[in-house]
């Protein structure tokens, strides 16, 4: 063999011995425990929370980072706006993050209570005042996946309030955010027979004929969509949920359901089928 082939053959095997030493960790390793914040406020003008499971991330930077920005996302996006800035160290500052968010949240709630009773003096006479509470809270989490839900509860005025739902699955090697495109044939016979299956239950109903008495749109019977709400992983299998009016009227409230994952795996590509194995 020449020396260089020799030279050639051995630099190979530095490199891929030093690639080893670098790879990522074991998803075991990586661990998420959380520091609850709270801020609270109750005024003439109403109740207001703010309350947030900061991630406390051990031996997973990629997935600290990934779940502050959705944390941020979820608030509106704008923190650490200011040129020049480092964002993912703004993100970790966060005590700053949950004041600068509460003191916007509640002054717009603040603000927006006064224009109304500006226009509308009864307000006030009527003892009617507003209600905000924002809970964004870790929901679940495995070997492979961590899970964040956003839930609000808010009243500000007209005949009712709203409970806007939504949550997050993330991939724990590498922050990724799980969507429905780990899923295929969603539209088929199989995959809407579960949606179907799953929203019986839920109405507690006995037919998918007495179902389509429950959807806005009964024609939506003969094809469920999925939930805007992404696929959330749990303990028990992944949780489909729909907002208020997405597929039923207000009163059906949040409807929703869990799927186990023997069922579903037939339908994951193998990016989601990789996240349940233990």
């Amino acid at each position: 063999m020449k020396k260089n082939q020799i030279r050639t053959w051995l630099a190979l095997g530095v490199a891929i011995a030093l690639t080893g030493c670098q790879q990522p960790k074991n998803n075991d390793e990586i661990t998420v425990e959380t520091a609850t914040a709270v801020r609270h406020l109750n005024d003439s003008t109403g109740t207001y929370e703010l309350r947030i499971d900061f991630p406390v991330v051990k031996n997973g930077e990629a997935l600290s980072v990934a779940l502050n920005e959705w944390i941020d996302e979820q608030l509106g996006g704008t923190y650490g706006d200011a040129e020049n800035v480092d964002y993912d160290k703004v993100l970790a500052d966060t005590t700053a993050l949950i004041d600068y968010y509460s003191k916007k949240i509640f002054e717009g709630n603040q603000k927006e209570f006064a224009e109304m009773a500006k226009g509308s003096p009864e307000v006030k006479e009527m003892g009617i005042t507003y209600y905000d509470s924002l809970v964004i809270e870790k929901f679940a989490e495995g070997k492979n996946w961590i899970t964040y839900t956003n839930k609000r509860d808010i009243y500000l005025g007209g005949a009712h309030g709203a409970a806007p739902y939504f949550g997050q699955t993330f991939r724990k090697s590498d922050g990724r955010r799980i969507g429905w495109d780990v899923f295929t044939e969603t539209s088929g016979e199989k995959f809407q027979q579960i949606l179907k299956d799953g929203l019986v239950e839920y109405f507690g109903v006995g037919s998918e004929a007495e179902l389509a008495d429950h959807l806005m749109n009964e024609a939506g019977i003969h094809y469920i969509p999925l939930p805007q709400c992404p696929p959330l992983f749990t303990a028990e299998g992944v949780s489909f949920v729909y907002n208020q009016y997405e597929i039923a009227a207000y009163a059906a409230g949040l409807p929703s359901f869990t799927v186990g994952y023997d069922k579903l795996q037939p339908f994951m590509m193998t990016a989601g089928k990789r996240l349940v194995v233990e």
